[in-house]
C-alpha cells in the first residue's frame, strides 16, 4: 500500500493544503521576481537621478552663458589637454583651454544673435537621455581632448527655445556629458563641436604666417611656394611692407584676440575684391589677430584682421585684411 502511494502522487492534486502552499509559492515567486525588478529599476533610476544632479549643474551653466553672452563658469574649464590638443591649440593661435571655450562660447552667442536678435533668451529641456554604449564610450575616451579616465557618458537630446527682437524658433542639439576619474563631468555641446570644426581654418592662418616669416627670412624662398602670380605678388609687397614698419628679416607669431561672424556687406565687400559672386558665399568669420614682431629694430605688436568666407560647409578662402585694405 505504501509502495503505491509512494509511486503515484496523483492524490496531492486533490489535496487542498497542498494546492493552496503551490498557489502561495508561485504568488512568492512572482512578487520576488517583481520585487528584483522594481529593485533594479529603481537603482538604475536612483543612479541616473544622481547623475543627472551632478552634471545638471554644467548644463545650467552652459545655458545661463549663452543667454548672458558670457562664459562657462571658471573651475569647468580648469582642464587639463592631451599634448596633441594642446599643441592644435597653439597652432590656431590659442592659449589654451579656457580662452578656446571663451571664442566658442562667444561665437555660438553672436551666431544666435544674427539669426534671433540681441539680447536673445533661450528655455531648454532635456527630451530624451541615453547612456553611451561601451563602443561609442570607447570612441569617446579616445577622441576626447581633455585628459582624463572616463567611466561613463551619457547623450542629452536637448530641445530649446530662442526668442528674440527678431523673432523666435525651436533648435535641437546634442549634448554628451562624461564622468571623468569617476567624479567632475565634462561636456560637449553639438553645436559648438560644429564650430571648432569650421574653426579649422585657422591651421591657414598659421601657414600664412609661416609663409611670411620665410619670405622675410630670404626672399627667394618665395619661389619655392606653387602660388599663382598675383598670389606671389601679395606676399611680396605685404613682406616688403611689413619689412619696412618692423625691421628686415623680421619674424612673426599671431595670438587669437576673439572670432566673429561676417555681416552681409563684408561677404560682399570681399566678394567684390575677389571678383566673384557674393551669392557664391554662405557665411563667413573673423578672425581677430594679435602679431607679436621681432627684429633688430625690436619687438612690436600689431592687429590684424582674418576674412574668412565659407564657399559651402566644408570650403572657405582666408584673406588677410591687411592686404585686401592696401588696394581699396
Amino acid at each position: 500500500m505504501n509502495e503505491n502511494l509512494n509511486a503515484d502522487n496523483s492524490w496531492l492534486n486533490e489535496n487542498e493544503s497542498y494546492l493552496k502552499n503551490k498557489k502561495r509559492r508561485r504568488k512568492m515567486t512572482i512578487i520576488f521576481v517583481a520585487a528584483l525588478w522594481l529593485i533594479g529599476i529603481a537603482v538604475f533610476f536612483y543612479l541616473k537621478n544622481n547623475d543627472e544632479l551632478a552634471y545638471m549643474y554644467g548644463i545650467d551653466s552652459y545655458y545661463d552663458a549663452l543667454n548672458k553672452g558670457s562664459s562657462y563658469c571658471r573651475d569647468m574649464m580648469k582642464q587639463e589637454l592631451t599634448d596633441d590638443a594642446a599643441e592644435g591649440l597653439s597652432s590656431k593661435g590659442i592659449s589654451g583651454y579656457s580662452q578656446w571655450i571663451d571664442i566658442l562660447q562667444q561665437l555660438d552667442a553672436r551666431i544666435m544673435e544674427d539669426k534671433y536678435g540681441e539680447g536673445f533668451k533661450v528655455a531648454y529641456r532635456i527630451e530624451k537621455t541615453e547612456p553611451l554604449t561601451e563602443k561609442e564610450l570607447d570612441d569617446y575616451r579616445k577622441n576626447i581632448a581633455i585628459k582624463g579616465d572616463y567611466d561613463k557618458a551619457y547623450r542629452l537630446t536637448m530641445k530649446e527655445h530662442f526668442k528674440g527682437p527678431k523673432g523666435e524658433g525651436f533648435e535641437k542639439q546634442n549634448i554628451i556629458v562624461a564622468r571623468k576619474n569617476g567624479e567632475r563631468w565634462v561636456f560637449q555641446e553639438e553645436r559648438q563641436v560644429e564650430l571648432g570644426n569650421d574653426i579649422r581654418f585657422l591651421y591657414t592662418v598659421d601657414a600664412h604666417y609661416d609663409r611670411i616669416n620665410s619670405i622675410s627670412a630670404d626672399p627667394s624662398s618665395l619661389d619655392s611656394y606653387d602660388f599663382p602670380e598675383n598670389t606671389a605678388l601679395m606676399y611680396a609687397e605685404e613682406t616688403g611692407a611689413l619689412a619696412e614698419e618692423f625691421g628686415e628679416g623680421f619674424q612673426v607669431t599671431f595670438s587669437l584676440d576673439s572670432i566673429s561672424t561676417m555681416s552681409p556687406e563684408e561677404l560682399a565687400y570681399v566678394a567684390e575684391y575677389a571678383g566673384i559672386d557674393e551669392d557664391d558665399f554662405i557665411k563667413g568669420y573673423k578672425a581677430e589677430v594679435v602679431e607679436h614682431f621681432t627684429s633688430d629694430k625690436g619687438e612690436n605688436t600689431s592687429k590684424n584682421t582674418m576674412l574668412v568666407p565659407f564657399e559651402d560647409e566644408e570650403n572657405f578662402l582666408v584673406y588677410d585684411k591687411r592686404y585686401v585694405d592696401m588696394y581699396e
